[in-house]
């Protein structure tokens, strides 16, 4: 019984009490910001997604009550890969909160007053790799100088359907 005891006693400690869902000692992101911008984790598929180790990678708040400011909530989230947010208030002025997401690769944009101007911001993006504009007021212009302006800053190019 004893070795039983010790036995059992070994097993959690090596391996923990409860279901943590990660492993490597990392805790999992708060998400409730997310929630209180009106992300519903209860969706199919849900408006945010999780990582292994409990990072937020994914988030969609389309048809959300959400503004430029909203955005800073949003920036905290450093391993953000994917950021929908059509049908939105958001503004070119608010895509600056968003440039220290250095993981984020898709950004959906469409239907929200996003112009040329903030399409140029999109240049210090290091990893964006798509973005979807339609149906907005960018310009053929503005998509090229976007894409001048990765090259001259030897970047990847950017995907931008408008």
């Amino acid at each position: 019984m004893k070795l039983m005891f010790l036995v059992l006693s070994l097993i959690v400690s090596l391996t923990g009490c409860g279901s943590s869902g990660n492993r490597g000692g990392s805790s999992a992101e708060n998400i409730g910001p997310i929630v209180s911008l009106g992300a519903d984790i209860k969706n199919s598929p849900p408006d945010i997604k999780l990582d292994q180790m409990g990072r937020v990678i994914e988030i969609n708040l389309s048809k959300k009550p959400v503004s430029d400011d909203d955005l800073k909530v949003i920036a905290q989230y450093k391993h953000l890969q994917k950021l929908w947010l059509a049908n939105t208030g958001v503004t070119d002025a608010g895509l600056l909160s968003l440039v220290s997401l250095q993981k984020l690769r898709v950004l959906g944009l469409a239907r929200t007053s996003v112009s040329d101007e903030g399409l140029l911001h999109l240049s210090q993006f290091r990893s964006l790799q798509k973005v979807h504009l339609y149906p907005n007021k960018i310009t053929v212009g503005a998509v090229e100088e976007l894409a001048a302006k990765r090259k001259m800053a030897k970047l990847p190019r950017i995907i931008v359907e408008y």
